[in-house]
């Protein structure tokens, strides 16, 4: 075996100096460590052979890639001489993306997960089979909630089916008793009457505004008043109403009494006023047309209070009226009134002019049963 160091000379004869006890201390803890550093070198020499010889039996699309790499400037590594043995320095192994690598973490994985006990996948299977039903179930009242919002809407029919009528069909007829406050408190619910019916006409008794004109200047029962603020605000406010929807798919015809008392109104769909023949607010049979012709005489006025409106058609009539109360006894002033309206609308209903064509009464007749 190599020497590593030389003895020290003794001193003397008797006993070894201290600095050549310590040269010797050193020598001696150096030589052992050397031992085992000469040792691990030529292991690694070994196992780096090793490793050289299984990289020469790769697959050759490997080389391939080597070389590839080498070719580039990229090579896998360098190789090193040491102690007569090439040593082989490479970079640390990537993780394995292979497909087979995968393949075998997915049947891992498949493996504990068909490990789960039966009453688990019950369960599971119970859970998708309730979450099924309930889908169906909101599907169901998700289509039923659609077709009553359909039918509660009513919406309007298109403008090709609206116009393929040219009469009306359906007719509404109310008893407002204020008008004005009925759109002010009252009006979510006419408007969704409104659009759930639909009607062609809508023919309104007792609207309770008064008729346009000042004192001592003839009456306009065809306007509302607006010669006072209060009256100018009153009228804003139902025009401004009136001009929203579904009100302004409508024409609106007044008659009106001189103060806030009876009054009726027409309203009429915009898409049927082409097949109107004519308006006219007195129960005056000279005021109905005959053959498509109005006759020639002066068109009358309205009726005291504003208690009618006629709308000619070319194959009907609708006539809204709003007939005066009849009182309670024989001696109230209201009974000799309603007397003369009877025989009034009655000369009416059976002259020849109104007989001429079917004709529709409505409105409130102020009657009952006897």
């Amino acid at each position: 075996m190599k020497r590593y160091f030389k003895p020290v000379a003794k001193a003397s004869a008797a006993q070894p100096s201290l600095g050549a006890l310590k040269a010797q201390k050193g020598s001696a803890a150096a030589t052992p460590a050397s031992r085992s550093e000469a040792e691990r070198n030529g292991g690694m020499a070994e196992r780096d052979v090793g490793m050289a010889g299984r990289d020469g039996g790769m697959p050759e699309r490997d080389e391939g890639m080597a070389d590839g790499l080498n070719a580039g400037g990229e090579g896998a590594g360098e190789r090193e001489t040491t102690g007569g043995a090439k040593r082989v320095t490479e970079d640390p192994p990537e993780e394995d993306l292979s497909a087979a690598a995968c393949i075998e973490e997915d049947l891992l994985i498949g493996g504990r997960t068909s490990e789960r006990e039966p009453a688990d996948e019950q369960q599971g299977g119970e859970r998708r089979e309730q979450r099924e039903q309930t889908e169906q179930r909101e599907q169901r009242h998700s289509g039923d909630q659609s077709e009553q919002r359909r039918s509660a809407k009513g919406s309007e029919p298109p403008q090709e089916e609206a116009s393929a009528h040219q009469e009306p069909l359906r007719i509404m007829s109310w008893n407002a008793n204020s008008l004005l406050l009925r759109l002010r408190h009252n009006r979510a619910e006419l408007v969704g009457f409104i659009c759930k019916h639909d009607p062609d006409v809508i023919a309104i008794q007792e609207v309770r505004m008064a008729a346009a004109g000042r004192k001592g200047a003839p009456l306009n029962q065809s306007e509302l008043k607006d010669d006072t603020k209060q009256a100018r605000e009153e009228r804003q406010f139902l025009q401004h109403a009136l001009a929203s929807a579904p009100f302004s798919h409508y024409r609106v015809w007044w008659s009106l009494a001189p103060t806030k008392y009876a009054g009726t109104a027409m309203l009429l769909k915009r898409s049927l006023l082409s097949s109107l023949s004519s308006v006219s607010f007195s129960l005056d049979a000279s005021a109905i047309t005959v053959g498509g012709e109005q006759r020639k005489q002066q068109r009358p006025q309205h009726e005291a209070d504003g208690r009618a409106i006629l709308l000619d058609f070319p194959s009907l009539r609708l006539l809204n009226t709003y007939v005066p109360n009849n009182g309670f006894a024989k001696n109230s002033p209201s009974f000799p009134r309603r007397r003369e309206w009877d025989d009034r609308i009655r000369r009416f209903l059976t002259s020849d002019a109104a007989r001429s064509k079917p004709l529709i009464w409505l409105g409130d007749l102020n009657c009952n049963r006897g």
